[in-house]
């Protein structure tokens, strides 16, 4: 139980229940860059069953618990829990787990989802999971010609320097990758104006 102890931080306050969590499995911490709840490091199981986690209708979250944010945790929403699971497994050192998340995840995504899911189609050093991305987004965004993508690689070929996650000569090399898997001449048509713009 020693490790468990120092898996959340300490001893449990009293009358504050400990978030659920995956006792038995091995995590790795995540560097929490997208500013989620605390920005403390973001805690993944190394080996995971994707589908088991994403299924669950009430996913458990492992995090290291503090003072500041134990009562966050505590009474942390589904959508919460969700949102920091996405973020943290779509930075997963595996590239098969960072693919394998993004089959999970919502078409109504919260931005910083979004976001994460922008810098996997960018900066991803896995060309397999810069495709999913894609691929990702368009299903995400196909209505929209992925507007809200393309506004944010815009920007970060305008304002981006290469010490960013994507960067501008990666931004571009993304919406390529955008333009290249459009469903049809239609809409890779339509996203080619969309940049133009």
């Amino acid at each position: 139980m020693k490790w468990l102890k120092r898996l959340i931080g300490g001893e449990q306050k009293a009358g504050k229940p400990t978030p659920p969590s995956y006792k038995s499995k091995a995590v790795i911490k995540i560097l929490n860059s997208y500013g989620h709840y605390d920005s403390s490091p973001l805690l993944v199981e190394k080996s995971p069953d994707v589908e088991k986690i994403f299924k669950d209708s009430n996913p458990p979250v492992i995090q290291q618990l503090s003072d500041r944010n134990r009562d966050y945790w505590s009474s942390a929403s589904v959508g919460d829990r969700r949102m920091t699971l996405y973020i943290g497994y779509l930075q997963h050192p595996n590239p098969e787990v960072r693919k394998a998340v993004m089959v999970f995840l919502p078409h109504d995504m919260p931005a910083r989802v979004a976001q994460v899911l922008t810098d996997r189609l960018g900066g991803d050093p896995d060309g397999n999971v810069r495709l999913a991305a894609a691929r990702k987004i368009w299903e995400c965004e196909r209505k929209v010609n992925c507007k809200y993508t393309v506004s944010m690689l815009k920007d970060e070929i305008e304002y981006g320097t290469d010490r960013s996650v994507v960067g501008p000569s990666r931004a571009r090399m993304a919406l390529q990758l955008l333009i290249e898997n459009a469903p049809d001449q239609e809409t890779k048509e339509s996203i080619q104006k969309l940049i133009k713009q």
